[in-house]
């Protein structure tokens, strides 16, 4: 029997490498998700026990969205793994339910009928039993349609539902953000009252004065700067509402954050609410409402300045810009 060259075993050896399936395992929860099958610790399980059971497959990387909503395709995780399709270092896509790409219809849609064939990457998705490889998923496109409708309703009821009981709460007079306005605090009761922010009340009772005097919301923002008083993102940071390195930087204050201090009626004391809105299962996306449509709840916390107060500052600035 002849003998092979090291030449011949080196280029079989290469030839074996470059055909293995480069995959990557994509996860992805987003907050409204409670199943605990669902978790992201079970979906890498699951997906990890499947690249194992095959000998061909080499596992690149995992990406992973936590908390984030399958309604669009702007997350850090997915991006990661659209540049790894890029760079041809992954070329099969492992996820453990099409629910996990995406929950919208169209977009999700393009990318399994359009851009994975294009960049020749393989779709599996493990408890729904598609492979983009079998002969059989060309047979499967009607169901596949169907299961992505499916998510597609699904994602629109909850955001139906999210909103209705955000809306309900907020008519409460529960305060629904992120963090709270600057010149206050969370309660001791909980993340949904607010109270006077001793460090802050007065810097928001000298803007509302500043305003009052004539002044405009640069002439206010530089006043504050030259001062060196730190703004609320900054201010936010220090207090651990921010948690990113990079809002730390953030100390300056502009002539909007200025502006949406006045324009804010929390500091007489009212809650407003749907100053923007996102209703998903309308097909539309989020936009900012004009103040005359958003929902005003009166007296849920003490106020920094009075509403006769408020609303000169207001009327000042109204005049200042016809």
């Amino acid at each position: 029997m002849s003998r092979r060259s090291r030449k011949s075993i080196g280029r079989e050896g290469k030839n074996t490498k470059e055909s293995r399936t480069q995959a990557g395992i994509y996860v992805r929860l987003s907050n409204e998700e409670l199943e605990e099958s669902d978790s992201i610790e079970n979906q890498m399980q699951l997906l990890r026990e499947y690249v194992d059971s095959k000998p061909d497959f080499q596992l690149v990387d995992i990406f992973c969205d936590n908390g984030y909503t399958g309604t669009h395709f702007a997350r850090p995780g997915w991006k990661r793994l659209m540049k790894a399709v890029e760079d041809k270092k992954v070329n099969c896509i492992i996820i453990k339910d099409l629910s996990r790409l995406g929950r919208n219809y169209i977009e999700t849609g393009k990318y399994v009928e359009q851009y994975f064939p294009e960049k020749k990457v393989r779709i599996i998705s493990v408890n729904d039993g598609i492979d983009s490889c079998n002969k059989s998923f060309e047979t499967m496109h009607m169901e596949f349609a169907l299961r992505n409708l499916v998510n597609d309703f699904y994602a629109k009821d909850i955001s139906r539902k999210v909103a209705n009981v955000m809306e309900a709460k907020q008519r409460q007079g529960h305060f629904m953000g992120g963090c709270p306005p600057y010149g206050y605090l969370w309660s001791k009761e909980g993340k949904h009252k607010l109270v006077v922010d001793q460090e802050t009340k007065d810097v928001v009772r000298e803007i509302f004065n500043q305003i009052i005097e004539g002044k405009g919301y640069s002439q206010v923002a530089r006043n504050l700067n030259e001062r060196g008083i730190v703004s609320p993102a900054g201010y936010r940071f220090q207090k651990g509402f921010y948690r990113k390195e990079s809002m730390k930087e953030m100390k300056w204050w502009y002539p909007s954050t200025v502006r949406r201090i006045v324009d804010n009626p929390v500091y007489m004391g009212d809650m407003a609410f749907g100053k923007s809105q996102s209703r998903l299962f309308l097909g539309e996306k989020r936009i900012r409402l004009t103040e005359d449509k958003w929902g005003i709840c009166k007296k849920t916390q003490e106020p920094l300045v009075t509403a006769e107060i408020f609303w000169k500052a207001k009327e000042v600035r109204r005049k200042k810009e016809v």
